[in-house]
């Protein structure tokens, strides 16, 4: 297969490196050979004695230095889409001893481009250096920097040792996706919407019970104008008076859809495949999340936190969206089974959206009890090996924002 291919070129690449530097010193041992004994013997031997005793001098002091140095790592939190962050490498001796060089071998998450992997500084009589590597943030979801491997390296460029000290914590990096812009003319935003209408029992009063002198609770309404907030539009008053009435005390719909956000990424799939579709379903359900909360509909949004166990917030504004789309993207994605879906306390929702990356058979069977439930929509980012005959609606975001049913 590509992966043993791969692994097995890789090891021969690393023994090679372990072998270059004695046939470097072969080299120089035969130069000294012709020198000595076919041009200048009193030279030669002058030569022969410090191209012995100073590789040992070299590996000596690298030896010394080998527990000596400290890398840690600097960043921000989050980054935003197409833009780049720095990440500040930190590396301290805890020695006065002179040490050669230092070599930092990096990596990065698939959401990140990187062009170098790999720094050799110089610390010799310096305490401490600072490296400014600098990532670009190609795709939306969390994204990781580690450092992979640290070596001391002596004078000469002929030995280096791996330290022995406890490599830093990888960063996790949350890079925020575009978000797009959903209209309220969706076919998935009206479907939910209109349930939501038919299931608040606050609304069934309508405006009988309206404000007055004496201050009984109630609901006044009077027409749409330019400029008011969405959020206050009584949307079932305005289908039956045909035209946009808008709700005077700006409450809002007591009903809430509940949303399930569940990012899981199967190990034998393809890690970048899994990026892209990741960042689709960010846009696919933060988008329409954005949509309910302008017309006055909070959710209910369940997603797997930073222990693993399944957190749930109440998201009413877009602060508190930003919050949550923010908590998810710090948490790496590192599982590859879904959440339980009957560990879930959603009862009390008038509609559930389930998104996942994609619905393959596997999942189907641990959703398997959301079939008898109503209202029960299925947002996914890849229609490829998606299950076609499940009970319940699967939706896609196209090119054009617009949610599409799966056929």
């Amino acid at each position: 297969s590509k992966s043993y291919r791969y692994y097995g070129n890789t090891c021969m690449k690393k023994k090679i490196d372990s072998i270059k530097p004695i046939f470097s010193f072969l080299a120089v041992c035969f130069l000294l050979f012709i020198f000595t004994f076919y041009m200048d013997g009193e030279m030669g031997i002058i030569l022969v004695f410090f191209t012995f005793s100073a590789p040992i001098v070299s590996i000596i002091f690298t030896a010394l230095g080998r527990d000596k140095v400290q890398v840690s790592l600097e960043s921000e939190a989050y980054v935003k889409k197409g833009n780049e962050i720095e990440i500040k490498i930190n590396a301290v001796k805890h020695t006065h001893c002179p040490i050669g060089f230092v070599e930092i071998h990096t990596e990065c998450g698939e959401v990140f481009t990187q062009s170098v992997n790999a720094y050799r500084t110089a610390l010799n009589f310096k305490q401490s250096i600072t490296i400014n590597h600098k990532l670009f943030a190609k795709y939306g979801g969390n994204g990781r920097f580690a450092v992979k491997e640290v070596y001391i390296c002596d004078f000469l460029g002929f030995f280096k040792l791996k330290t022995k000290n406890t490599l830093p914590k990888t960063l996790s990096i949350g890079v925020i996706p575009d978000i797009p812009e959903i209209s309220v003319s969706v076919q998935l935003y009206r479907l939910i919407s209109d349930v939501v209408i038919t299931s608040d029992d606050e609304e069934e009063q309508d405006s009988v019970l309206a404000f007055s002198a004496n201050t009984n609770p109630g609901y006044e309404h009077r027409e749409y104008i330019e400029g008011d907030s969405l959020k206050r539009i009584n949307w079932k008053v305005s289908s039956k008076r045909n035209k946009l009435m808008v709700r005077l005390d700006e409450a809002v719909s007591s009903v809430q859809p509940a949303i399930v956000f569940d990012l899981y990424r199967p190990k034998s799939e393809n890690i970048l495949g899994s990026v892209i579709r990741e960042e689709k379903l960010y846009e696919s359900v933060f988008g329409l999340l954005m949509l309910f909360i302008k017309q006055g509909i909070g959710c209910r949004f369940f997603f797997r936190s930073a222990d693993g166990s399944v957190a749930e917030r109440t998201v009413e504004s877009e602060d508190m969206a930003n919050q949550v789309l923010f908590g998810i993207l710090s948490v790496p994605i590192n599982d590859d089974s879904g959440i339980e879906m009957q560990n879930l306390d959603i009862g009390g929702a008038c509609a559930l959206i389930l998104a996942v990356p994609c619905l393959t058979e596997a999942y189907a069977a641990n959703i398997d009890l959301l079939k008898n439930m109503e209202n029960c929509n299925i947002i996914i980012s890849d229609t490829i090996n998606t299950v076609k005959d499940f009970s319940s609606s699967i939706w896609y975001l196209d090119d054009d924002n617009n949610y599409k049913l799966v056929k």
